[in-house]
């Protein structure tokens, strides 16, 4: 099993923020920890920063203030992580690249790293996650259409998540 760090050597070391991106379901939670540890770096959730700072998770902005206020505390909170904290590893939410100044500023202070998972997998993984996804509501296909081109222009470069994230192939195992 190699690292991330081994297999993509040249990235090492990392002078700039790594952000995980990609569908709902696809791992940049579970993978920037982990990730981060290995580099020995924090990590951020970009979901946990938006509800921080809002008192309101990602579900309760976007039902009760809309999809478009959700974007503007999820860049709030990109533009504090990216341009005012440390070095990081940071899990984007799913849309969050989606306007051209969240992803102009995601290409300037970070590393983009898209994580491609097959839409059967992303289906089984969000089924067993409990967790309220009001844009998935009228369900994943329609998601996915919308934004597979983003997903997959907007990323530096592309890696395959599909094992179980935990399992994931790019990053070793922490315990010893």
């Amino acid at each position: 099993m190699t690292s991330l760090t081994t297999e993509l050597g040249y990235l090492t070391p990392i002078e700039r923020s790594i952000c995980l991106w990609g569908p709902p379901g696809a791992g940049k939670t579970t993978l920037a920890p982990r990730l981060a540890a290995e580099l020995g770096l924090p990590h951020v959730d970009l979901d946990a920063e938006v509800e921080r700072r809002s008192g309101a998770s990602p579900a309760e902005l976007i039902r009760g203030q809309g999809e478009q206020a959700f974007r503007e505390a999820e860049l709030e909170a990109l533009r504090s992580v990216l341009e005012h904290g440390p070095r990081c590893v940071v899990a984007l939410g799913g849309g969050a690249l989606l306007s051209p100044t969240a992803r102009a500023l995601a290409h300037r202070r970070g590393l983009v790293v898209g994580l491609e998972v097959a839409t059967a997998t992303l289906e089984s993984r969000l089924a067993g996650a409990g967790i309220a996804r009001p844009l998935l509501e009228s369900g994943l296909g329609p998601l996915l259409a919308k934004r597979t081109r983003a997903y997959r222009v907007a990323a530096h470069l592309a890696l395959p998540a599909e094992v179980a994230p935990e399992r994931a192939a790019f990053v070793e195992p922490l315990a010893a």
